[in-house]
């Protein structure tokens, strides 16, 4: 019996970010260094976080993590959210601090600065209606997501 799994599955939110810190690290950023020094592409950066997603896969069904990151639309305020880094999107946002597709979100903030609300088809993880609500507390949002394991 693999006793790994089992005793990664009962660490506490901080060591379970740590383990996962170490992990994203050690494999995005050996990857992206090779590419720059060899310049050859070693395929896209989705390539690896299909690795990285595989190796969580390995420690169990799930790693869910509770992290903390500057809402890129409300400077000064964070978001705190509950990413389960089994998900390449989550793991993404986990290992971009937060600033995973920012410059898509500050264009929509822009955009919709006079309307009176956002609606988030495709919501995902609800990156994009929680950094909106959050930033604009007038502003009813709405966050639409059809596919239950993205929930």
């Amino acid at each position: 019996m693999n006793l790994l799994p089992l005793l990664l599955n009962r660490l506490g939110n901080t060591a379970r970010v740590a383990v996962a810190r170490v992990l994203t690290a050690g494999l995005y950023y050996p990857w992206r260094a090779c590419e720059k020094l060899s310049g050859q592409s070693l395929g896209c950066v989705a390539h690896c976080h299909h690795l990285l997603r595989d190796i969580f896969r390995k420690l169990g069904p799930s790693w869910p993590v509770c992290v903390a990151f500057q809402n890129p639309v409300s400077r000064g305020r964070s978001l705190r959210m509950r990413l389960d880094l089994c998900e390449i999107t989550q793991l993404a946002y986990f290992r971009d601090a937060g600033r995973y597709e920012e410059q898509w979100l500050l264009v929509i903030a822009d955009a919709i600065k006079h309307a009176r609300c956002f609606v988030d088809i495709g919501a995902h993880f609800g990156h994009y209606a929680m950094a909106i609500a959050q930033a604009s507390p007038g502003k009813r949002v709405i966050a639409v997501e059809t596919a239950p394991e993205n929930v």
